[in-house]
């Protein structure tokens, strides 16, 4: 479907409003223009990324690339990424006379994989001996008594706030039909919650809710 430059200018405005949820943008333009036809979601999501790699709204043809030999071609893209191995294919082939496909199979070709960084507790002092010493005591007690470990309550808890961040691409909403799901940010009031939970012989305890103070 081809839209009119300024029906795609009325649509970043509604990516705007919606703090760049297509799904919610799309809510807002069909609210505020309900006689006019309306985007589906993945034409928001394409001129969203269309707007934020290029800067503008309408597309225009990508322009030819110059000849290069493909010796240096891969050369340039292996040298980009050692300098800097957090580059993104878009960004290396947005500084190099050559496409984001043809990076993407340049790194494929040379078993380079975009590996995601991986979060853990920082250790301190004895804690990583004081870890290991845990463990072999754990195996120690496993071999006396096969059920040991039923007689230990795990338990966790954390503390969630309403001013935080939401990753939408790790939630999810399963369902047959498109349920609009819609979660409000940047409330005026804050407030924070902790969430208490345990495991014991199998069994789920809690969660158990108190505000934070």
């Amino acid at each position: 479907m081809n839209f009119q430059r300024q029906e795609l200018i009325e649509m970043i405005y509604a990516l705007g409003e919606a703090d760049k949820n297509c799904l919610l943008a799309s809510r807002i333009y069909q609210q505020k223009f309900p006689n006019l036809r309306h985007p589906r979601v993945s034409a928001f999501e394409k001129l969203k990324n269309r707007f934020e790699a290029t800067g503008n709204v309408t597309y225009s043809k990508p322009t030819k690339m110059p000849y290069v030999n493909d010796e240096e071609v891969e050369l340039s893209v292996l040298l980009s990424l050692e300098e800097n191995p957090h580059l993104s294919s878009r960004k290396i082939a947005a500084e190099l006379p050559v496409t984001k496909s043809s990076v993407n199979r340049i790194t494929l070709k040379h078993k380079f994989h975009p590996y995601h960084i991986a979060l853990h507790q920082d250790l301190y002092g004895n804690d990583f001996v004081n870890r290991v010493d845990f463990c072999n005591t754990i195996l120690d007690r496993v071999n006396r008594n096969p059920n040991f470990l039923s007689l230990i309550l795990f338990s966790d808890e954390a503390t969630f706030k309403n001013n935080g961040i939401v990753n939408r691409h790790n939630m999810h909403y399963y369902a047959t039909e498109n349920p609009h799901w819609v979660r409000q940010v940047n409330h005026q009031h804050p407030w924070s919650i902790n969430v208490w939970g345990g495991i014991f012989n199998s069994q789920v305890i809690g969660p158990f809710f108190s505000m934070a103070l």
